[in-house]
């Protein structure tokens, strides 16, 4: 990724969002979230491998603050879920990462 792109993946169950088909929403999946900060073009330029790779179920590309960024999810884990959050850092993708993911995260 350039330097003024970032991302996360992140088990989730789809959020009640507008972007999200009524049909998956609370449907547990995973997320890839990518974040940029430069041009649309650069952004695009971006998703399109990721998007060719694994075509999305549903996507939601719009420029936003960046707490509208940290909340967009929050609405897949209403108030009395019981559930908790994890995440760490990781240099690369590395095989061994993600067999680990597919093992823990299902």
């Amino acid at each position: 990724m350039p330097r003024n792109a970032g991302g996360g993946i992140a088990g989730v169950n789809a959020p009640p969002a507008p972007f999200v088909p009524e049909e998956l929403h609370f449907v547990p999946g995973v997320a890839v979230i990518v974040a940029g900060f430069g041009t649309a073009e650069e952004h695009e330029a971006v998703l399109a491998p990721l998007r060719a790779a694994a075509p999305p179920l549903f996507e939601h590309v719009t420029p936003m603050p960046y707490v509208q960024l940290q909340q967009m999810l929050d609405g897949g884990a209403p108030w009395g879920v019981k559930a908790y959050t994890k995440g760490l850092y990781l240099d690369e993708l590395t095989d061994d990462a993600s067999t680990w993911s597919r093992r823990t995260c299902g």
